[in-house]
């Protein structure tokens, strides 16, 4: 539980169980209470993208989930890093054609694509 919420932000998440066996004194039965403390939500206040001369950051900032305003955690960061870094290094924005089973040719830092 607590991994779900520190993916959507909440660094300082704490999640504790109080686990009552034999509940109402009914053998094998279990009562569990989950006592849930978020903390302060996180979010991105900002994205810079360096070393891409293949794309205009806008088209990056199109297919990465860290974007300003959305919740921060390390999970997504990684994600987008790895994306980021796949698009630049292939040339190919996931959802252009190449991902969609076409062509694609990188000549000089640009990149064009066909659909078949």
């Amino acid at each position: 539980m607590e991994g779900l919420y520190r993916s959507n932000g909440f660094l300082d998440a704490k999640v504790d169980a109080d686990i009552q066996d034999n509940y109402k004194k009914k053998e094998g039965d279990l009562f569990v209470r989950f006592e849930i403390n978020e903390g302060i939500q996180t979010r991105v206040a900002s994205l810079n993208i360096e070393g891409n001369h293949a794309f205009k950051d806008e088209e990056l900032q199109g297919v990465v989930g860290s974007l300003p305003g959305q919740p921060y955690s390390d999970l997504s960061v990684g994600s987008d890093r790895r994306i980021s870094w796949r698009c630049t290094s292939t040339k190919v924005i996931p959802g252009d054609a190449a991902a969609d089973g076409g062509e694609v040719t990188a000549k000089n830092g640009e990149a064009s694509a066909e659909s078949q």
